[in-house]
């Protein structure tokens, strides 16, 4: 048809097609947009969104293992200084040995300590021996009255106190004292000194030692150095929790009266498993074998293996404390 002019909409329908087929095979969302009709426009501002959080996604994650690769670098050297701090080298760069003192037995010590304080004295067959001079008794000294202590500090938080602490794993999860049924645990004062009151944990010296309350180290590297890492076939959970209610502040730790689990590594037998998500660690506590078998399984991502103590450590250290960076981050 020679001559014949095509109608306007089949052209606006052309170019139409043209822009769905260039989004589909990956186009640039800016450049389809101009001379789009609104169905278009609809579709080009979704797939430049999801580019944009593409994007961010990818920058994040970039970000967090930066940071971690960071802790960890920290954790080895902090580990290192402590090792060299703990266990000073000799000239020859080993340790030099100590000899275990030997105790003497206690009749027979003050007659040892005499015969070498006390010079040798010598005397004539038959004369007769000196008579030993009574030292004078030394006046007792009164004793001096014990101060009261000081009392701990307490703190009120408008968020949470960020903790750890460890458990063993033997069925179920262990403290201290009890079996934890739930990542989230409240404190009673196991001497019953409580009167009625919701004062837990105490600081008037009511109970104890130690006094009540749930204890958890300010820093991963502390709760580590007082525990260590588990042998053989056992196994230990290490967490990062968060404490609320009243919270005592100590030297290296706080004493609260409640505690909610935020994240918690599993670590023995050469590994470390990562448990972060709520539901899981709701699991966790409920049935921990079976747990740890799952997530092994079906998310072998959450799973590091190691063949050295010290890494295992500085990798449990590392997580705990890029876990609590986030929290913080995020004002949980």
């Amino acid at each position: 048809m020679e001559g014949s002019s095509v109608p306007p909409e089949w052209e606006r329908l052309a170019r139409l097609q043209q822009t769905l087929r260039s989004l589909e095979g990956g186009g640039d969302p800016a450049a389809s947009e101009a001379g789009a009709e609104r169905g278009v426009r609809l579709r080009v501002a979704r797939r430049a969104l999801e580019q944009v959080i593409r994007r961010d996604e990818e920058a994040r994650a970039r970000r967090l293992h930066e940071e971690f690769e960071r802790a960890v670098v920290g954790v080895a050297a902090r580990a290192a200084s402590w090792a060299r701090a703990v266990s000073p080298p000799d000239i020859a760069g080993r340790t030099a040995p100590v000899a275990p003192a030997v105790p003497l037995p206690r009749k027979n010590a003050r007659k040892a300590a005499s015969a070498v304080a006390a010079p040798t004295q010598t005397t004539m067959p038959g004369a007769p021996r000196p008579s030993r001079a009574k030292a004078p008794a030394k006046p007792r000294r009164a004793r001096r009255p014990r101060s009261p202590a000081a009392p701990l500090p307490e703190f009120w938080s408008p968020t949470a106190v960020l903790g750890f602490r460890m458990w063993d794993l033997r069925g179920k999860l262990h403290g201290a004292w009890r079996a934890w049924q739930s990542p989230v645990y409240e404190a009673r004062c196991l001497a019953g000194q409580t009167d009625g009151d919701d004062d837990v944990p105490h600081t008037d010296g009511r109970c104890g030692p130690p006094p009540c309350g749930l204890y958890c180290f300010k820093e991963p590297e502390q709760l580590l150095a007082a525990f260590g890492l588990p042998g053989g076939s056992n196994r230990i959970v290490a967490g990062l929790v968060a404490l609320s209610g009243k919270v005592v502040e100590h030297e290296r730790g706080y004493r609260a009266k409640q505690a909610r689990v935020v994240a918690a590594a599993v670590v023995g037998r050469g590994r470390m498993v990562r448990v972060e998500d709520a539901a899981r660690l709701r699991r966790l506590f409920a049935d921990p074998e079976q747990t740890v078998d799952y997530l092994s399984w079906s998310d072998p991502g959450l799973v590091e293996e190691f063949d050295d103590r010290r890494a295992m450590a500085a990798a449990v250290a590392a997580y705990l404390g890029l876990v609590r960076s986030l929290c913080l981050a995020e004002g949980r």
